[in-house]
Formats: C-alpha cells, structure tokens, sequence
C-alpha cells in the first residue's frame, strides 16, 4: 500500500474495475486514479524542525499534500519521536512548505 501511495495507481493497473455511472464512461486521457508523490524525497517541504519541536506542514496542492501524511504517522507512532512537540500541524488551513520557514 505504501508503495502504491507512492508511485501513484494507473488506470492500467485497474481494467478490471467495472463502469458504475454514465459519468464513469466517459473517456478521461488523465493516467491515474491516484496521483505519485512528485516530492516525497525532498523531506523540508512536508516538515521541519524548529528548536525541540517540527512543523507538519500544510502544503498548496492536494497531491503534495498527501506527502505530510508519512510525517505525520512517523510523528504520532515512531516511539522516538511521539513526544516531540508541534508547532503547526497538517490540519491547519493555511499552507506553509519547508522551503518558507
């Protein structure tokens, strides 16, 4: 699953999902039905440390978005860092990248 978060999922990997409405028949040219993740290697954009504590970051586009969410489960269940404090967490609606603090 992870891997798939990822990479993103074709369409071509799922022909065997069946047209549900009219809506679903019509012929889309977009390749996925879940997006990769473009940035995930570049780790300042989903958090960063601050002093003892990080920011889980809001970022500006659904599919960046996405990114936080590997910080975020590192954060609440990693036993070594689920005591470190949060400045601003991904909930918030106001984006703020890495690259801004």
């Amino acid at each position: 699953m992870i891997k798939k978060c990822i990479s993103g999922i074709q369409k071509t990997e799922l022909r065997h999902v069946r047209n549900k409405s009219l809506a679903d028949m019509i012929k889309n040219p977009y390749p996925f039905y879940l997006d990769p993740i473009p940035n995930l290697y570049f780790q300042r954009d989903p958090f960063a440390s601050i002093g003892n504590g990080v920011t889980l970051n809001v970022m500006s586009s659904a599919t960046t978005n996405r990114e936080t969410l590997f910080s975020k489960y590192l954060f609440d269940f990693h036993p070594r860092f689920i005591d470190v404090a949060r400045w601003y967490n991904r909930d918030k609606s106001h984006p703020i990248e890495g690259g801004d603090i």
